[in-house]
């Protein structure tokens, strides 16, 4: 963990990322070693930065949506109504 006003504008930082950065992409679903593969980290650099922002890193991260065709959702619902 670094604090150095010339990296991350001064925000506490993991070789040069911020740790909110890495703290974002956990809480948005993505899994430590998919974080540490997009920022070129180990992942006990980004645990310890999940852990510097006081995170719980013992439990899976909240899933990510399944994506949903949208073409099959609506393809028992009636035509929509012409506007006038």
């Amino acid at each position: 963990m670094r604090l150095d006003p010339r990296l991350a504008f001064g925000a506490p930082n993991v070789r040069g990322v911020a740790t909110w950065a890495l703290k974002d992409r956990w809480e948005s679903g993505e899994t430590i070693r998919d974080i540490a593969d997009d920022f070129d980290l180990d992942p006990p650099d980004v645990e310890a930065a999940l852990a510097f922002e006081r995170v719980a890193i013992d439990r899976d991260p909240v899933p990510l949506p399944l994506r949903i065709d949208p073409s099959a959702a609506v393809a028992d619902a009636p035509p929509p109504e012409p506007i006038a």
